[in-house]
């Protein structure tokens, strides 16, 4: 895995994107490159432009401001103090909501695809497929409807707003594409072009099993994006999951990732060019705006949990300290940005064994199977302590009732560190059980980007715009 990375910075070159420490807050600048950057694109480059997007999108301002509100983290500095309030604007996805479009990402991903299909090569357009699912399955997750059928029509200047539940069914078939492409070995003239793709792949060296593992995973995550719409009797979500979102995402997560050394993950390195953006944003560009969060410290110090020290650093006097809801303390603690999760070279989990059975557990319980859910409680942990080479992580399985579903979601939380799937979580279960800000709401959703909405019209104003998504009916 690690031997690739060294080219990925040249290889992301080659196709326009701008990886450098920008002064700014990410390493990519993704959203402002040039998509005709080389006439004759080779598929690798593609391929690993489109790989570090997918790093970008789990590490960027998806996961810094989630983060913030579920208190893992707290804003301490500058606009953080305002996103601490629950304050946002147009501009705050706008790197995300753009470069899941242009350069690396949907214009991209389809002119990879084309290739692929040229070659024959179906696995090779899988590869593709996935990042696709995985970029426009969680935009929508945050915003709700979203351009996407008419996203990329060079004949349409002004993309409608597809209806977030057709964004769900469009991407899960997108999935189902992904994965019988993978179970199609490429041969002759396709198995070189994957042979390509496979040495240029940042995580699992073109496994066919590893990434079929991952569509599985996301698929699941996606369909309990809309079990509490289902739940509360949204017809939407009958057609976001085809069916029954419980019993999907259960016979999805049954085959997903499998094992910690098959998690997808951001590769990093301590190349200026290719460090974990957490430690790029909280050491090299905006060092202070962001600290530890009291909930997530307190609530790790008070299970006495391994992974404490993983996540957080010692203020000066060796003490964890981390800062509520508007309380701005300049003096919590940071991140562990030296051996732990927001070091140079963490290699940022995405989807992970872990997620796929408290995914598990979650379904199981809401379908009223516990002694499943408590299993998928102990797997879920198990995978979790794997990935950080760690033990003695507290739990308790024999929970039964809301207990046992509280438990599970307090592991998911915990295992998912600065994850933007959490913001998923807690809209969908309100768990944990967090003191918010004066009291107030944490938000359901996030503003279209102002650029977006300056050259669309078929975007809506912000004081148009709707304070919940379709999959997420009932507010904490």
């Amino acid at each position: 895995m690690m031997t690739r990375i060294n080219t990925w910075l040249r290889s992301a070159a080659a196709v326009g994107l701008l990886v450098a420490p920008l002064g700014a807050c990410d390493f990519i600048d993704i959203a402002g490159a040039n998509p005709n950057a080389i006439n004759e694109p080779d598929i690798s480059q593609l391929w690993v432009g489109v790989q570090v997007n997918a790093f970008f999108h789990n590490e960027g301002e998806m996961a810094r401001t989630p983060s913030v509100w579920l208190q893992q983290l707290a804003g301490t500095d500058r606009q953080f103090s305002a996103i601490d309030r629950y304050i946002t604007t147009e501009s705050t996805l706008e790197g995300e909501f753009g470069s899941v479009y242009a350069g690396a990402g949907l214009l991209q991903i389809r002119e990879g695809m084309a290739l692929a299909e040229e070659a024959g090569c179906d696995a090779c357009a899988a590869l593709f497929g996935i990042h696709e699912a995985y970029l426009i399955g969680m935009l929508s997750s945050f915003v709700g409807d979203l351009p996407y059928s008419e996203a990329v029509d060079p004949a349409i200047a002004t993309p409608k707003l597809d209806p977030q539940e057709e964004v769900y069914a469009a991407i899960q078939e997108r999935l189902d594409e992904a994965i019988a492409g993978l179970a199609v070995e490429p041969t002759g003239g396709a198995a070189s072009f994957y042979d390509q793709m496979a040495a240029a792949d940042l995580n699992f060296g073109g496994d066919r099993a590893a990434w079929t593992g991952v569509a599985y995973t996301l698929k699941a995550r996606f369909y309990m994006h809309w079990v509490e719409a289902q739940r509360n009797g949204v017809a939407a979500a009958d057609i976001a999951c085809g069916g029954d979102c419980l019993a999907n995402a259960i016979a999805a997560a049954e085959n997903g990732i499998a094992s910690a050394d098959m998690d997808w993950r951001g590769i990093h390195s301590t190349n200026s060019a290719e460090q974990n953006m957490f430690y790029q944003f909280l050491v090299v560009d905006r060092a202070g705006y962001i600290s530890a969060g009291a909930f997530g410290v307190d609530l790790l110090e008070g299970r006495g949990d391994p992974r404490l020290a993983f996540y957080y650093a010692e203020d000066a006097s060796g003490e964890f300290v981390g800062s509520a809801p508007g309380e701005n303390n300049g003096n919590a603690s940071g991140l562990n940005t030296t051996d732990g999760a927001a070091a140079a070279d963490y290699d940022q989990p995405i989807a992970t064994c872990a997620e796929t059975r408290f995914i598990l557990a979650e379904a199981y319980y809401l379908s009223g199977n516990e002694p499943a859910a408590q299993d998928a409680l102990r797997d879920g942990v198990a995978c979790n302590e794997a990935a950080l080479g760690i033990s003695g992580v507290p739990f308790d399985a024999t929970l039964t009732g809301p207990a046992l579903l509280g438990e599970i979601m307090t592991q998911k939380y915990l295992a998912l560190f600065l994850n933007p799937e959490l913001y998923n979580d807690y809209k969908r279960t309100c768990l944990p059980a967090l003191e918010t800000y004066a009291g107030l709401p944490i938000p359901r959703r996030f503003l279209y980007a102002g650029q977006e909405r300056q050259t669309n019209p078929n975007i809506p104003s912000p004081d148009q715009q709707p304070a919940f998504n379709t999959n997420d009916p009932v507010g904490c």
